[in-house]
């Protein structure tokens, strides 16, 4: 499924370089594992081969909503891979906080358990 996907970006950077469309190969990634949840497109994990022509029907459609960079959906899917990316998971946060605190405490323990 995995390198499924990756050919199929690899076929839509290359058609939005001929419709003079900027995109980003990262952003197309997520997009395309978002497109894998929806069963319309019937792209399940379980799938074993898609045909010809519903890639062809994907691919169309993508390109499609990369032309529209600006639309609202565009948009907020690009703030939520974005925040994806670069935001660890609220309990890891929470821990290194937790972790620094400490450390930072330890000299002042001492001080006032003696």
């Amino acid at each position: 499924m995995e390198f499924f996907i990756h050919n199929l970006c690899k076929e839509i950077l290359t058609e939005c370089k001929t419709e003079d469309v900027e995109c980003n190969n990262n952003f197309i990634l997520y997009y395309l594992k978002l497109l894998a949840l929806d069963p319309i497109w019937n792209l399940y994990p379980t799938m074993k081969e898609i045909n010809r022509l519903d890639a062809l029907r994907l691919i169309d459609f993508v390109v499609a909503k990369m032309k529209h960079q600006y639309c609202p959906c565009i948009i907020t899917l690009k703030i939520q891979m974005y925040f994806e990316c670069n935001f660890e998971e609220k309990m890891v946060i929470v821990g290194n906080e937790k972790k620094n605190f400490e450390t930072r405490l330890k000299p002042s323990r001492r001080r006032y358990s003696s």
